[in-house]
Formats: structure tokens, sequence, C-alpha cells
């Protein structure tokens, strides 16, 4: 999935200060009362998700109790190994599409299904490694080059650099 737009602006627009958010990084994350980040663990095959199929399944969200929906009712299929740019005004939901698949927001009903699972049955730490997002803008974080691109100290250097050659940074990395 590609996001075509400035995320934490449009999602900024939609969610104002409430008692269950916090501001993080400029924008809002926000969890309903009583979800837990480890709740919902169950047992994953290792390469899970393997195809990379999103299903969207009358999903409706909201930032807190007390606003409006920003999804209603949301349904829709992508296709393993699809390129798919979400596109639209401020305040059409872009960013909350992202919210709901990486469930920075839980749902009010309805579900985000990838590769045959429920995501809401899965703990956060098992999901949220498992996917990626590419922003609009360009983000670094501090530490070393390896630390960028393998957060979680799993890959070996040869994965490493198989990852900057894949990338063609081979140059711009060995210059530094």
């Amino acid at each position: 999935l590609v996001e075509c737009t400035n995320s934490t602006s449009a999602m900024d627009a939609v969610t104002p200060q409430t008692p269950h958010g916090a501001n993080v990084g400029g924008s809002r994350m926000i969890r309903s009362p009583g979800v837990s980040p480890g709740q919902g663990s169950r047992s994953l095959p290792a390469d899970w998700p393997r195809f990379g199929a999103v299903e969207f399944d009358s999903l409706c969200m909201r930032y807190d109790p007390a606003l409006p929906m920003v999804l209603s009712g949301v349904t829709f299929n992508i296709q393993p190994g699809s390129l798919v740019g979400v596109v639209g005004r401020t305040g059409s939901g872009k960013s909350s599409l992202f919210a709901a698949l990486f469930r920075l927001v839980e749902p009010d009903s309805g579900a985000v299904v990838i590769d045959g699972v429920d995501i809401s049955t899965l703990s956060l730490s098992q999901l949220r490694p498992r996917l990626a997002i590419v922003p609009q803008e360009p983000v670094v974080f501090s530490g070393t080059v390896r630390d960028n691109i393998d957060m979680f100290g799993e890959s070996t250097d040869e994965d490493i650099w198989s990852a900057i050659e894949a990338a063609e940074l081979t140059d711009v990395v060995m210059a530094l």
C-alpha cells in the first residue's frame, strides 16, 4: 500500500483532543478504552502475511465515542501483489484507513482481514512488525543504517546488504 497524503495533517484535522487520545509525534494515536495492545494474541505462521490480500469488511470507525464516524461501512478488497494509491480530499478518510490497518484506532464494527486473518484477533506486537508503510515524506530515524533498515535486530548482514542493493542505495551507504 502506498499512502499519497500527508498523514499527520489529515488525521489531525479529524481528531480533536479527547480523554482517550495521546499526541504522538504530531499525529494522534488513540486506543479504545479497555483494549489492550496485547489483547487477542493467537498463533500465526512465521511467514504471515504471505500473500498480502487485504480486505476491509463493513468497517466503521470513530476516534472517540463522542465523535461522528470517520469511516462508515467501508468495504473493499486489495488483491495480493497490487500497488494501491490512496488519494482524496482533506478529511476524506485516507489516514483513517491506515489508522485502522495498523490498529492505531479500534473499529466500532466491521473487520480488517489480511491473508484471511482478522487483525483484531492479533496482539499489536504480532501485527505491527509484520506491516510496513511508505510515507509521503521520507523519514530517517537516529541511529545506524542497520537500525533504520532492521529496527527489530532480526536480519543478518547479508539481508541488510540485499535490501540496500535492491533499493539501489549501495553507493549512498558506502559514502556515509
